[in-house]
């Protein structure tokens, strides 16, 4: 039997950064309802969490990325939380699959994620 394996600390970190876009405690340019968008609004609040952006109102997404591996992390905190019943996938009937998605309507409430309309 596998021993229990706790997340880096850098993907504990990264874990708390899509928890804040999806509770909407942080502001991102797109609407997180598909992969790439969230992936994109995670390295936007890095980037403002670290003072390399600031925050930004513009007509243009921040020219930000993450880096391969942090990519990779914020892919396994999606499926994560996909497990978890905080995300489904499906963001409405129009965009029922992946990479669109939405809250569960079951979210609990210790990830403080209210679901959505």
């Amino acid at each position: 039997m596998k021993a229990h394996v706790a997340p880096s600390r850098r993907k504990t970190q990264l874990r708390q950064v899509v928890l804040d876009i999806l509770s909407g405690r942080e502001g991102v340019y797109y609407k997180p309802n598909q992969f790439p968008y969230l992936a994109a609004g995670v390295a936007e609040v890095l980037a403002r969490r670290s003072g390399q952006s600031e925050d930004y109102a513009g007509s243009q997404p921040p020219d930000v990325t993450l880096e391969d591996d942090d990519k990779e992390l914020v892919r396994e905190v999606f499926w994560d939380l996909f497990v978890e019943r905080v995300i489904t996938i499906g963001a409405n009937p129009a965009n029922d699959q992946y990479p669109f998605f939405r809250v569960h309507s079951e979210a609990s409430p210790r990830h403080n994620v209210p679901p959505q309309n």
